[in-house]
């Protein structure tokens, strides 16, 4: 039995090849709180390339021995030139993010040749700080080079623009196809989650197999347990949270007021929680309640 996180069977970069290579239908794979795989391999088949580190290592490399570094120093400056390329529409209309469905081929050309480039200058080098910093851009080179086998009419090149650098993305919109291509390595697929809904959709979305069997299980709790109540009467609107206060403390006291026992109350920020809780403390004394806090340890947490 394998225990792991997502990412060693589904991300690309990193899933373990000695059991996930090649189909094995001994392999049966259990997928706990699989509402969360959607978008964790959306993150596994995107990936970013950034400018900014370009230009310091082409400074360090001139600064090492330029004549020995001249054709990588020439790969990152074409490189660097493929970027602003790139962006220059973007940066003319001041646009910091662009999408298009094209992918940038020429680019991503030039991405593969540096890492070419790179492995070949690497060899024989001693360990040293700009080795380091071109292992690092090599790696991020290599990453974004790999995503490029998988794009398709589900991906999108993004552009982004910020004050100190240029960022190309490549975008996964919809890996479904990679999830089920991940899932087919085994015999057999279990995805299962309290929130799976609405199930047709998270089917699709994670593989979209004809032969899938989905089944809703009934809740464990008795429905009895269960009553939904609404104050139609709150508006917690981020203008109008303090003067509904005293309404939300109002409803508060009802409540642990009709039925002893423990209560939960969520905010949807620290500060209005901290804002309730002081009203609602300030009435209500006898009350004991405990607090959230922020930069909570494991163990204040555990305790909590």
């Amino acid at each position: 039995m394998i225990i792991c996180d997502y990412n060693y069977l589904f991300d690309p970069q990193v899933h373990l090849q000695r059991f996930f290579a090649a189909p094995d239908d001994t392999n049966c794979f259990l997928i706990d709180e699989a509402h969360n795989l959607v978008s964790r391999a959306r993150e596994m088949y995107s990936a970013t390339l950034s400018m900014a580190p370009i230009s310091e290592l082409i400074s360090h490399l001139k600064d090492d021995d330029e004549e020995a570094n001249a054709k990588l120093i020439k790969r990152l400056q074409s490189l660097k030139r493929s970027f602003m390329r790139y962006s220059k529409a973007s940066r003319d209309q001041n646009e910091t993010n662009y999408s298009q469905i094209e992918p940038l081929i020429n680019f991503n050309s030039k991405v593969s040749k540096l890492i070419d480039t790179i492995h070949d200058w690497l060899s024989g080098k001693q360990p040293s700080e700009t080795v380091d910093e071109i292992v690092a851009y090599y790696l991020n080179c290599r990453a974004y080079n790999l995503i490029t086998q998988y794009y398709d009419d589900t991906y999108r090149t993004r552009i982004i623009l910020t004050d100190s650098d240029i960022l190309f993305r490549q975008f996964c919109i919809d890996p479904a196809e990679q999830i089920a291509e991940s899932l087919n390595l085994g015999r057999a697929a279990i995805l299962f989650s309290a929130t799976l809904s609405p199930l047709n959709y998270y089917r699709r979305v994670l593989g979209d197999e004809n032969t899938s069997i989905q089944y809703a299980a009934g809740s464990s709790f008795p429905r009895q347990n269960f009553n939904l109540i609404i104050d139609s009467g709150i508006n917690t609107t981020y203008n109008n949270r303090l003067a509904n206060i005293p309404k939300i403390c109002t409803d508060l006291n009802t409540m642990i007021t009709g039925k002893t026992g423990h209560y939960l109350a969520f905010f949807p920020s620290m500060t209005f929680m901290n804002q309730v809780a002081e009203a609602f403390m300030n009435d209500n004394p006898q009350v004991k309640v405990h607090i959230q806090s922020s930069g909570m340890t494991h163990d204040q947490r555990t305790t909590f």
